[in-house]
């Protein structure tokens, strides 16, 4: 009976929980440089952020763990790392409602940069700790994921001498066991930004390389199987630089990818944010630029509801921070058309939004670094509805937006396996640190209100059959589209129907926090499940 009770009031937070929206900004750090890489939701509604701080900790910059919940209290830390220089990278839960975390160290290797992989449980004990080792050679890693199998993909940058650096890839298991290692690339220096798991279950690369293309630096796109042998590889960009300071990529509905980076050689100004969609194999269908008259960044993109885009950045060339650089948010259709733009900036310094979460009530959670001349200085938190708003600290934005004439090769990839040797980090500092300052916070109304209907979705964890139930049939004169996300915002499954009631089979999901998304031609609504 007591069981029943539970699942009854789980149903009920579920449900009125999707219609009070929090919006604010916070700021999580200390009195030097702290900022956030990477966000994920917990399970328990709350979030878990990945980064670095030279506040706290054992070196000059330690590797920071930052749990929250869901209005950005803190309720945990952890800073990771030994005497000299740590970084969190990427973050993701871990089937055992644990966390993995991805990113490098200089302090257990000698002189060589080297990635680390640290596995902790629900509150961040140390369990796994350990480093992919190969002699006489620095790694970092920039992408890292989960994989449908419960393992990781990573890439980053695999580095013997000056002058020879290639993309690094790695898969490892669930216990950060090492399954394969490879390298990409040609004779002068490339490397890896970001790795995505594709719908055929291999893997697309994006990063940047000096051996190939048409410039100084040009855009690098490596699509390979699931054993990461490489199936094709592009190049883009023109006779300036592409690809230098950050590349993210996304496997769109059609099978084709999004890159979101950026370019010195197109646009307005210096660098503009430079956006390119091409088919499943590669070749470009469009590119666009983003900027004013000095430098323009984008940082992250996600897919949003309705197949467009959610993109994060910084620009010098408008805002309170002048050229020092304001953070914005980007929305844009699925042809990479501005639906809106939003400016965050607290002070006459550098902010920037590094990663990008979607959040259930339809809005959007951004993560990164605020520079503020104020006391309030660290990893910036901005938590919004749909449309950008966080309550303060908000602007306008008008960039310029072009049409490159980029161009496309087709290198032949030198593919190497690599050997590194997984080694137990012995002597890891594990201390803890930090508050969370506030610059506005509100609850409100979500984009969910006035609904003539709700849904339920049963039983909750799901196994083999999710039911997913609308309680007013009498609405239904039209088609309602049911969609089913997962928590990267990745569409699962779609379907267009009359019916009040739908049986959708589960079986084949991977464990994890999934969104049913119901869409009619006035309204949304928005369901969480869990997949056990």
């Amino acid at each position: 009976m007591r069981k029943k009770y539970l699942l009854l009031i789980a149903s009920l937070v579920a449900l009125t929980s999707a219609h009070a929206q929090l919006k604010f900004q916070k700021v999580y750090g200390g009195a030097q440089n702290d900022e956030f890489y990477s966000i994920m939701p917990a399970t328990d509604g709350g979030y878990i952020f990945s980064g670095q701080t030279t506040t706290y900790g054992a070196g000059d910059y330690d590797a920071c763990l930052v749990k929250t919940d869901a209005a950005g209290n803190l309720q945990w830390t952890k800073i990771f790392g030994g005497l000299q220089y740590e970084i969190g990278m990427r973050i993701k839960q871990t089937a055992d409602n644990g966390y993995m975390m991805a990113g490098w160290s200089s302090s257990f290797t000698g002189n060589y940069y080297n990635i680390y992989f640290i596995k902790t449980d629900s509150v961040g004990t140390v369990e796994v700790a350990q480093q992919p080792v190969i002699p006489n050679a620095t790694t970092a890693v920039y992408g890292f994921e989960k994989t449908t199998d419960g393992g990781y993909i990573a890439t980053g940058l695999l580095e013997f001498s000056a002058g020879q650096r290639s993309v690094f890839l790695l898969k490892i298991d669930s216990a950060a066991n090492l399954q394969w290692a490879k390298s990409y690339g040609g004779p002068a220096l490339d490397a890896g930004w970001d790795v995505k798991q594709t719908f055929d279950g291999g893997y697309i690369v994006v990063g940047y390389t000096w051996s190939f293309g048409q410039g100084n630096n040009d855009v690098y796109l490596i699509k390979t199987n699931a054993g990461g042998d490489t199936l094709w590889t592009k190049t883009y960009g023109g006779s300036g630089a592409e690809g230098v300071n950050n590349a993210q990529v996304l496997q769109t509905p059609d099978s084709g990818f999004i890159i979101a980076t950026n370019s010195s050689n197109f646009g307005a100004g210096y660098n503009d944010g430079y956006l390119l969609k091409t088919d499943k194999t590669g070749n470009l269908l469009w590119s666009k630029t983003y900027g004013g008259s000095q430098n323009d960044y984008l940082f992250n993109i996600r897919l949003t509801n309705t197949n467009g885009y959610i993109i994060t950045g910084r620009t010098h060339s408008a805002g309170a921070s002048g050229i020092n650089g304001d953070a914005y948010a980007m929305k844009t259709d699925s042809a990479g058309n501005i639906i809106w733009i939003k400016r965050y900036s607290t002070s006459s310094n550098i902010d920037g939004l590094l990663d990008i979460y979607l959040t259930p009530d339809n809005g959007y959670f951004f993560i990164g670094h605020n520079r503020s001349t104020t006391s309030l200085y660290g990893a910036y938190m901005i938590k919004t509805d749909s449309l950008g708003n966080s309550g303060c600290n908000e602007y306008t934005y008008s960039p310029t937006v072009g049409t490159p004439p980029t161009v496309t090769t087709s290198p032949a990839t030198l593919t190497t396996v690599e050997t590194p040797v997984m080694t137990p980090i012995t002597n890891l500092s594990v201390t803890t640190g930090g508050t969370i300052g506030t610059y506005c916070f509100t609850t409100g109304i979500d984009d969910l209100t006035g609904n003539d209907f709700e849904i339920n979705v049963f039983p909750n964890p799901a196994h083999d059959i999710l039911n997913i139930t609308l309680s007013n049939t009498n609405y239904l004169n039209q088609p309602i589209t049911i969609s089913v996300y997962d928590i990267m915002g990745k569409q699962i499954f779609t379907t267009r129907t009359t019916t009040s009631n739908l049986k959708l089979q589960t079986s084949n999901f991977s464990k994890g926090i999934y969104f049913v998304n119901v869409i009619t031609s006035t309204q949304t609504l928005v369901q969480k499940f869990v997949k056990e």
